[in-house]
């Protein structure tokens, strides 16, 4: 046997070591996390082992995901198969997944840089949900009002009976598109309008809603990017300069999926999007809702708000290199080229 088809099996021997350690670690977790309390050894070494194999994942791929599906388990929409010894935790972590009637959970590569505790809270959270009446409803409440960033809820995928056409489905799921797209330029809407209110009255602004809300939009502009397009020709000028900041964002996400880019940076192009015109709120609003033209101090004025968002962005309740990486591009987001 060649040298080369020694290096292919060894790399398929390792890649499904990875997987099992990933998956199995994942369950280790929730099973020491649920009975013993932060401090405790065993807890913080599964949390390193879970950590370590998630970070090798990303080393690939800008999520991980895994999943089930008619009894079998999935990493990154790939059944995955296991040792024999392995088989009764993989049925308990299937019955796990199932028992919270979701399809699975989805992490992002932000969890790698998250407080051990809020990894552990979100943890000991998903296994109590089993608990629940809605376990769906009450992990996707718990995850909207919390720091978990970096994680998500796949939910189940309903494709209606058998008898179903073709075209029903395709204009089910269309019409779901369409319902996500809206809902997520919405609350989308409220975040930016939430922050900027944080800001005019001097109280500390956090971007964690924001966040979670592009995270959304990310993922509709690589499903179906004209649906959320769509949504960018909106223009209330009541609230302006929000529908203003959503749409930038959208555009500025839509181009850059055009260019290649990956969804971490689409990530973070849209939250640029969201926030470049924050400098705004300091501006006087005679200026801003001015019918006419400028005069030399009122434009020499409304374009210190670049700067002006910048500094307000650094003020955020937010990790410092993500504030770093939003203050270097707010003012390049590719609608302003």
């Amino acid at each position: 046997m060649n040298d080369n088809k020694k290096s292919e099996i060894k790399s398929d021997i390792e890649l499904k070591q990875l997987r099992e350690d990933l998956v199995n670690g994942f369950y280790r977790l929730i099973q020491t996390a649920r009975v013993h309390d932060d401090k405790n050894q065993t807890v913080k070494s599964c949390l390193n082992n879970f950590l370590n194999s998630l970070n090798t994942c990303f080393e690939d791929s800008d999520v991980v995901d895994i999943q089930i599906s008619t009894g079998r388990i999935y990493l990154q929409d790939e059944q995955l198969y296991f040792r024999k010894e392995l088989s009764g935790v993989m049925q308990e972590i299937i019955q796990l997944i199932e028992k919270r009637q979701i399809q699975g959970i989805r992490f992002y590569p932000s969890i790698i840089e998250a407080e051990m505790h809020q990894v552990l809270e979100f943890v000991r959270m998903f296994y109590n949900a089993g608990k629940k009446d809605e376990p769906q409803e009450y992990i996707f409440d718990r995850i909207q009002q919390s720091e978990f960033i970096w994680t998500e809820i796949l939910h189940r995928q309903d494709t209606g009976s058998e008898s179903a056409s073709l075209e029903k489905i395709a204009l089910s799921k269309k019409a779901e598109q369409i319902k996500k797209a809206k809902i997520s330029y919405s609350y989308a809407l409220s975040s930016i309008k939430e922050v900027v209110t944080k800001i005019a009255a001097r109280k500390p602004a956090g971007i964690r809603k924001s966040i979670r809300m592009v995270q959304n939009m990310v993922e509709l502009v690589l499903q179906d990017d004209p649906v959320l397009i769509s949504m960018s020709t909106i223009k209330d000028y009541d609230d302006y300069t929000y529908t203003h900041s959503v749409n930038v964002a959208i555009l500025s996400m839509c181009l850059g999926k055009y260019i290649g880019l990956s969804k971490e940076p689409l990530l973070k192009l849209g939250i640029c999007g969201l926030f470049h015109d924050l400098g705004k709120v300091d501006v006087p609003q005679e200026i801003l809702n001015k019918p006419g033209k400028l005069n030399d101090d009122e434009f020499e004025r409304m374009q210190q708000h670049s700067l002006d968002s910048v500094r307000h962005i650094i003020k955020m309740n937010a990790p410092r290199k993500l504030k770093s990486s939003i203050s270097f591009t707010t003012n390049r987001t590719p609608y302003e080229i």
